[in-house]
C-alpha cells in the first residue's frame, strides 16, 4: 500500500471518529435530557415536553394540532399545524373555543351570557400512564359534547383512565356554533381547496385532530393502529358522522357512543331564509343579525332584504368582517339544549348527500368496526330539570318540581326515545353488517337528598351522568358537585372501576367482554336486543337485559297510555314526542310513503 493510500485511509478514519463522537455527544444529550425530563417526547410535530401529574400520569397539555383557524382561514378547512422548531412546552390548556358562558360551567358568573373563548382554539391533551415513549398502548380520543356549540377538550382529565387502564388518552378541542359549521354559496366559491367547500369545519377538526394523532401518538406510548374514537352526546354524534363519512375511514378503529343521536341539516335549512324557527341560525339569518346589532337596519326584515340584496363576495366580506364576539352575541342563552344551529350538514365532502338512515344501514358507506352504544336510564332529566316549564329553580334556595307525576312521565317519555333513536334503531341498522355492536345503558342516580331538592328524583341518570364514571374523575367537572357524597362514594367508586375496565377492554380488543380483569358480569353483542345494565351493587348492579326499543315499540306504547292526567296533556305531549323535524322524518313519514 502506497503512501496516497495511507492517508486516503487515515482521513476516511478520522472523518468516522468524528461522525462517530458527534453521534455519541448527541446520543448523551438526548438521554441527559430525558433524564432530567421524562416527558420529552419526539414525535415528527417537534419535540414536547409535559408535566407529571398528582396521580402519576404523564400529561401534555394545549398541543396545537392545526394552524389557528384565524383571519383568512375561519370557515375554511383546518391547515397542519407546522412543525416545532424548538420544545413546545405542553404544560396548560390552550383556550376554548368561542361560545356563551353559561352556569353549567366553572367561570365566573359576570361572565354568564357573555362570549368567552378565542378562535385560536385548534389544541389537544394527552395523558398516558407513566411508560416509555416505545409502549405501543390503546389510544382513546375523546371528544366532547355540548350541542355543537359549547364544551371543550379541557373539562375532561384523562389521567385516571390511562394510569389506571394502562390506555393513552387524547381530548381535543374542535370549532363550534356558526364558526364549526356555517354553509353559504360565498364560502364555496372563495375555497382554496376542495376541503374548503365542505360546510362542516368542526367535523374537519376531528378529523385532523385524528390525523395529528395517527402521525404522532407513537412517540406518547400509543398504538397508532389502535384508536378507539369516543364522545359523548354531541361528540357522539359527530362520532356517528364519521362512521360513514368516507373521510372517517382508517383514522379510527373502534367507536364508542354515548348518548349519540344520528342527526342532519339539509342546506336550505342551513341557508336559506324560511318561515319557521329551523333557520333562525342559518348564514342569512345570522348575516341580518349582524346588521341589526350593528345599527345597519332597524328591524329583522329589513335586514332580511338587505342580505337578500348582497353579491356573494359582499356577504362574504360582512361575515369576514364579524367578530367572534358578534357571531356568538346572535346566539340566546339556553342552558339545558343550547341553540339549535345547523351541523351535520351534507355536503358530498365530508357528509354524503341522503337520509343518514339509509346511509347507516349500507355495508358500503359505513365503516365495519366494532362500536358500543349507549344511553342514560333519565337522559332528558338534563334538560327538563332547567325548564321553567317543570321545575322552579330558585338560586340557593330550592329546587321545586311543579308536578312530580308529570315530571317522571314526560321525562320516561322523552329518554326513552333518546334511547331508541340513539340506540336501538341504530343497532338494529348496523347490526345488518356488523355482529361487533354492544349497548348499554347507564342507570346509577344514587344522588343525595337534600332540603332544597332530592337529586335522585330531580336529576337520577340523567344526560351526561355517565362521563365522570367514564373517567373516573368525580373532581374535576363542577357542574357534578352535588351529586357525589360520601354515602354514595363506595358504590359509584366500583361502578366507575368497572366501566372503565369495560371501556378499556374494548380499546384493547374490539368487546367490552368480561373488562380487563376478566372478572365482570359478560358484556355480550347486541345481538337480539342485548343491553347491559350498567348500576351500582345496591341497586341490581350490572346486568344484562333483553329487549328492543324502537320508535314504532314507543308510538303505540304511547297510544295505549291512560296515565296523562288529562287527554289535552297526551295530545299537547304527543307532539313534543312524535312530531319533531327527526322523528318525523326519520321514522314515520317514510311509513306513511310506503
Amino acid at each position: 500500500m502506497n503512501n496516497s493510500h495511507i492517508r486516503t485511509w487515515r482521513n476516511r478514519l478520522a472523518a468516522h471518529s468524528f461522525t462517530l463522537g458527534v453521534l455519541l455527544i448527541l446520543v448523551v444529550t438526548s438521554m441527559n435530557s430525558i433524564a432530567q425530563d421524562p416527558t420529552l417526547r419526539q414525535p415528527p410535530a417537534g419535540a414536547v415536553s409535559g408535566q407529571i401529574d398528582e396521580n402519576g400520569a404523564l400529561s401534555w397539555r394545549g398541543i396545537p394540532y392545526a394552524q389557528p383557524p384565524i383571519g383568512r382561514l375561519r370557515w375554511k378547512a383546518p391547515r397542519a399545524h407546522v412543525p416545532f422548531e424548538k420544545t413546545f412546552v405542553a404544560d396548560s390548556f390552550s383556550d376554548i373555543c368561542p361560545q356563551l358562558g353559561n352556569p353549567l360551567m366553572d367561570i365566573d358568573p359576570s361572565l354568564y351570557g357573555k362570549k368567552i373563548g378565542s378562535e385560536d382554539c385548534l389544541y389537544l391533551n394527552i395523558w398516558s400512564p407513566p411508560v416509555k415513549d416505545s409502549a405501543s398502548l390503546p389510544v382513546m380520543v375523546w371528544v366532547h359534547g355540548g350541542s355543537n356549540v359549547g364544551g371543550s377538550g379541557s373539562l375532561y382529565h384523562g389521567g385516571n383512565l390511562a394510569v389506571q387502564q394502562d390506555v393513552v388518552v387524547v381530548t381535543i378541542n374542535y370549532r363550534l356554533g356558526l364558526l364549526g359549521w356555517l354553509s353559504h354559496p360565498s364560502l364555496r366559491s372563495a375555497a382554496e381547496t376542495r376541503l374548503d367547500k365542505s360546510s362542516n369545519f368542526g367535523l374537519l377538526d376531528i378529523i385532523q385532530a385524528l390525523k395529528w394523532v395517527k402521525q404522532n401518538i407513537a412517540a406518547f406510548g400509543g398504538d397508532a393502529g389502535n384508536i378507539t374514537l369516543f364522545g359523548e352526546s354531541a361528540g357522539a354524534m359527530n362520532t356517528v358522522a364519521l362512521l360513514y363519512s368516507p373521510m372517517g375511514k382508517g383514522l379510527f378503529h373502534k367507536a364508542i357512543v354515548q348518548s349519540g343521536s344520528l342527526r342532519q341539516t339539509p342546506v336550505e335549512v342551513a341557508e336559506q331564509f324560511t318561515a319557521d324557527d329551523r333557520s333562525e341560525f342559518s348564514s342569512s339569518e345570522t348575516a341580518a343579525k349582524v346588521l341589526v346589532r350593528r345599527g345597519k337596519a332597524e328591524t329583522r326584515e329589513q335586514a332580511r332584504e338587505m342580505v337578500a340584496g348582497l353579491s356573494e363576495p359582499e356577504f362574504l366580506k360582512l361575515m369576514y368582517s364579524a367578530s367572534d364576539t358578534e357571531l356568538v352575541a346572535t346566539y340566546t342563552l339556553d342552558i339545558g339544549a343550547a341553540i339549535r344551529a345547523p351541523q351535520i350538514i351534507p355536503d358530498d365532502i365530508v357528509i354524503p348527500t341522503g337520509s343518514p338512515w339509509e346511509l347507516i344501514s349500507d355495508a358500503l358507506s359505513v365503516q365495519k368496526l366494532p362500536v358500543i352504544l349507549g344511553s342514560n336510564r333519565d337522559e332528558m332529566k338534563f334538560f327538563l330539570g332547567l325548564s321553567p316549564a317543570y321545575v322552579t329553580i330558585v338560586p340557593g334556595a330550592e329546587i321545586k318540581i311543579h308536578d312530580i307525576p308529570r315530571y317522571n312521565l314526560h321525562a320516561g317519555y322523552l329518554s326513552d326515545r333518546w334511547t331508541a333513536q340513539g340506540v336501538d334503531e341504530l343497532a338494529l341498522r348496523l347490526g345488518k353488517h356488523n355482529p361487533d355492536v354492544y349497548a348499554y345503558r347507564f342507570d346509577w342516580d344514587d344522588q343525595p337528598s337534600y332540603p332544597q331538592a332530592d337529586f335522585r328524583e330531580f336529576f337520577g341518570a340523567a344526560h351526561t351522568m355517565e362521563i365522570p364514571f367514564v373517567f373516573n374523575d368525580f373532581v374535576s367537572l363542577k357542574a357534578f358537585a352535588f351529586h357525589f357524597t360520601e354515602q354514595n362514594r363506595i358504590e359509584r367508586e366500583q361502578l366507575s372501576t368497572s366501566m372503565g375496565d369495560y371501556w378499556a377492554n374494548f380499546a384493547y380488543t374490539g368487546t367490552p367482554g368480561k373488562g380487563r380483569s376478566g372478572s365482570l358480569p359478560q358484556w355480550s353483542q347486541w345481538a337480539e336486543g342485548n343491553k347491559q345494565i350498567l348500576d351500582a351493587a345496591s341497586d341490581g348492579g350490572i346486568r344484562a337485559q333483553q329487549g328492543v326499543l324502537t320508535m314504532q315499540s314507543l308510538y303505540d306504547r304511547y297510544l295505549a297510555d291512560d296515565s296523562f292526567a288529562t287527554e289535552q296533556e297526551k295530545k299537547g305531549f304527543y307532539a313534543a314526542m312524535f312530531l319533531g323535524r327527526e322523528a318525523w322524518e326519520n321514522y314515520f313519514l317514510p311509513r306513511l310513503k310506503k
